[in-house]
């Protein structure tokens, strides 16, 4: 279940510059963006694309109207960082999101490590990513701000708007947190 009170609604409508006949107005770039995330990380059919910017580990390109293109890209496995990066004419970034995190240091250690968890978080991560970027309405840079799946939970703090947020994120299993991560971002014009 996504608890919805994290979610708030796009900022007052205001044009955003862009070259070209006519400006993107802030509500089109959010409508783009909130496409583009259902589609991206989260949506377990999204698949990588090739060829991918040396040295990461997952890409992901969603184009739209305008010019518009999603990227998503994030290389690590038990340490992470990634960007969600919207571009209007393929060569001029509108908006970012970068992020960074990592398991914790007891499952990151081979004595302590646990398979069976190493093996579950980035299913779990997905699972509550995608319950909230799906929502129809307002925006949550990351997930909800909590979500129960058994004996996991995850769990999302963010301050701001579509325009400039920072936040971070936990994932836990019975009680013990396993994983990680800080973002921030917003309009990069």
């Amino acid at each position: 279940m996504c608890d919805r009170v994290a979610l708030v609604s796009v900022p007052q409508l205001r044009e955003v510059p862009a070259f070209g006949p006519r400006p993107i107005g802030l509500e089109e770039l959010f409508a783009f963006w909130r496409s583009a995330v259902a589609h991206g990380f989260a949506d377990r059919m999204a698949r990588p694309v090739c060829p991918q910017r040396r040295g990461f580990d997952y890409a992901f390109r969603y184009t739209g109207d305008r010019n518009l293109e999603y990227c998503e890209e994030f290389a690590g496995a038990l340490r992470w960082s990634g960007d969600e990066l919207i571009v209007h004419d393929f060569d001029r970034p509108m908006w970012r999101l970068s992020l960074h995190g990592a398991c914790e240091p007891w499952l990151i250690d081979e004595e302590t490590r646990d398979p069976i968890l190493v093996q579950e978080a980035p299913a779990r991560l997905r699972e509550a990513l995608n319950e909230c970027r799906r929502e129809p309405d307002g925006f949550a840079p990351r997930g909800p701000l909590i979500h129960r799946m058994d004996m996991w939970l995850y769990r999302c703090r963010w301050e701001g708007s579509f325009e400039e947020f920072h936040g971070s994120e936990t994932l836990s299993h019975n009680g013990t947190t396993v994983l990680r991560a800080h973002f921030h971002g917003g309009l990069i014009l």
